[in-house]
């Protein structure tokens, strides 16, 4: 009797992800942290870099073209609404 061998079979590793630089991780951290940094600009678009503005006005296009003079290539660009202090926020 031959009894046939063979390798098993291996399964590729599942991808890695990588997080890019830019992931925003840093600034979602300052904004949770520091809401009230963003009171003066209520009403207006705001570009953030890590924990500074570095642009805000009307439109987010605005706010945008500063950042980039700043030589911020890829701005993270949010509009600021009024806060609501007498309510919960839970992120998910």
């Amino acid at each position: 009797m031959h009894v046939r061998t063979t390798k098993p079979r291996v399964k590729k590793p599942a991808r890695t992800v990588r997080i890019p630089a830019n992931s925003r991780e840093r600034e979602w951290a300052w904004l949770q942290a520091h809401p009230e940094a963003l009171d003066p600009y209520v009403g207006q678009w705001v570009a953030l870099e890590g924990e500074a503005v570095v642009g805000h006005g009307r439109d987010a296009a605005e706010a945008a073209n500063q950042a980039r003079r700043r030589g911020i290539s890829v701005p993270y660009v949010f509009f600021v609404e009024k806060r609501n202090t007498e309510a919960l926020t839970i992120g998910l």
